[in-house]
């Protein structure tokens, strides 16, 4: 028995089983599909065509059977940061060699991939190769996919499986594109989280879902390319940074090589935005660091018409005159909205008094005429028109429930950054520079995010973004092996604040709640 899948304009036949959804036949297919609770029918995003039926439905929900066809709506032409901020190199490659050699540097993030090819004895940037993570499919972020390696007999043996197949796939990308020989690549650096760092591994992380959350390991590792079939030399050797915790990940030790908090008199903040908001507070006495259980709704999960950061993803938006001005992904029609995007989009809410300081939406007689046309009811609920019907484009709204979820990963984000500030005994005025990761950070209007109270206003004009500073820190490693040194010292400096177990967090969260 078979199914057909249609996946922009390419036909393949997959194999189905007895109780196969059409969800487990795509997952076996190796195609993509947005999917960000893993499939258990949570998100709502693994929409599929179904031809027969002539309807779109979840893919989850529906049991496979022989011969239908099946067309895919996945997003696809993901916006994927790859630049950083310039730092100089000091060149002591992490191998040494005669002749001709190079490495690669990667960003291991959990929604997309970003690989650096790198000459180890000029240190000059060869190519830059970048692809979603194909882990996604599991599951929009790490505790999803967690779940699914608990409920599936080989799930951590899939999730490695899918992430050295996507390796070796980009490092074939950055050899043809630089004209280099894979055997000519005798190492690879690799900043990711830790939950991805375990993956990549093959081991269980499972001991990070539940308190008190202790990883199978932290420290760095000196691993072989054949250990782990990455298609680089045979003799190739592959570093992964350490890591601090469960949810503060070598990714995070990556931006501290950028930043040189450890350096400094003064107070600085690194804030890495994703699927969890990490945040370190440091100086060259003392660093402090938290992950914040902000959820996926940044990266577009968990919000009625979210989406990560694809072609057609609304990234920026405005009300001018009553007017809706947005822009967004790849410049193309819009088809729903992305975490920039969202948060223009309530600092708007907020600066022409469609919702109240709570979150809640205003009644309808406290509201301008135009406003009162800009809305519609989901679920008897208020809910913003971002994108009308009409004139060949989709609906786009953004509910009540959207709103809530974006309250609820600001409130935890900014809660957190409190948290360490208290324990410092420091207020935000000692704060030198807010140092900000991340695609996210990178393409975020900051305005906006002091409007939401995402980034405490009286920050907002100390802010320098650092792009992707996970990937290069592992170019600093790659090229110098002191900065591996460094980032294990680094490691140790930093005490990592638990805040699951921190009443003057909860206060915090519920005060950082409100607008």
């Amino acid at each position: 028995m078979k199914i057909l899948i249609r996946s922009h304009h390419t036909d393949r036949e997959v194999p189905i089983f007895p109780g196969d959804t059409v969800f487990d036949a795509i997952l076996r297919s190796g195609q993509a599909l947005d999917a960000y609770c893993g499939g258990n029918g949570s998100c709502g995003k693994c929409k599929v065509y179904w031809v027969q039926g002539a309807k779109e439905v979840l893919a989850c929900k529906l049991p496979a059977q022989d011969g239908m066809m099946i067309e895919t709506t996945s997003s696809n032409g993901m916006q994927i940061l790859e630049a950083s901020v310039e730092k100089e190199l000091q060149i002591n490659p992490v191998v040494q060699a005669e002749g001709a050699s190079f490495g690669v540097a990667l960003d291991l993030g959990t929604t997309t991939i970003v690989g650096y090819l790198l000459n180890l004895q000029s240190g000059k940037e060869l190519a830059i190769r970048s692809m979603a993570n194909p882990q996604r499919i599991y599951g929009a972020d790490v505790i999803s996919r967690i779940a699914y390696t608990q409920r599936e007999a080989k799930g951590v043996e899939k999730l490695q499986e899918v992430l050295i197949a996507a390796l070796n796939q980009l490092i074939m990308e950055l050899c043809q594109a630089a004209s280099v020989e894979r055997e000519e690549i005798l190492a690879m650096t690799i900043a990711a989280n830790t939950v991805i760092l375990h993956t990549l591994l093959g081991v269980s992380a499972a001991s990070i879902a539940a308190a008190p959350f202790e990883p199978v390991f932290t420290e760095a590792k000196e691993l072989t390319s054949r250990s782990l079939g990455l298609g680089i030399s045979k003799q190739g050797k592959v570093f992964l940074l350490p890591s601090v915790s469960g949810y503060v990940g070598a990714d995070i030790i990556g931006g501290l090589l950028v930043c040189d908090l450890e350096q400094r008199e003064g107070y600085s903040l690194l804030l890495d935005i994703g699927t969890n908001g990490e945040i370190v507070l440091g100086n060259r006495h003392q660093m402090l660091a938290c992950s914040t259980a902000a959820g996926p709704a940044f990266e577009g999960a968990n919000i009625s018409s979210g989406l990560a950061g694809v072609r057609g993803a609304i990234a920026s938006f405005r009300l001018q005159a009553g007017e809706r001005r947005y822009e967004t992904v790849g410049g193309m029609a819009p088809l729903g909205i992305c975490g920039s995007g969202l948060i223009d989009i309530v600092a708007e809410l907020l600066t022409h008094d469609f919702v109240d300081s709570t979150g809640a939406f205003r009644q309808a007689d406290l509201l301008e005429p135009w406003q009162r046309e800009m809305l519609t009811t989901v679920d008897n609920q208020p809910a913003f028109v971002v994108v009308p019907l009409g004139s060949g484009q989709k609906e786009i709204l953004f509910t009540q429930r959207d709103l809530r979820e974006v309250q609820l990963a600001k409130g935890a984000v900014r809660a957190g950054l409190l948290t360490l500030l208290r324990e410092a005994q420091i207020g935000c005025e000692e704060i030198e520079t807010l140092y900000v990761a991340g695609g996210f950070g990178n393409f975020v209007d900051v305005q906006s995010a002091c409007k939401v109270g995402l980034i405490p206003p009286e920050l907002g004009t100390r802010v320098i973004r650092i792009g992707n500073g996970s990937g290069f820190g592992a170019k600093l490693c790659l090229l110098d092996q002191e900065q591996l040194v460094r980032g294990t010292k680094l490691k140790e400096m930093i005490r990592y604040i638990e805040l699951s177990s921190r009443l003057d967090f909860q206060d915090f969260f519920m005060e950082s709640m409100l607008f």
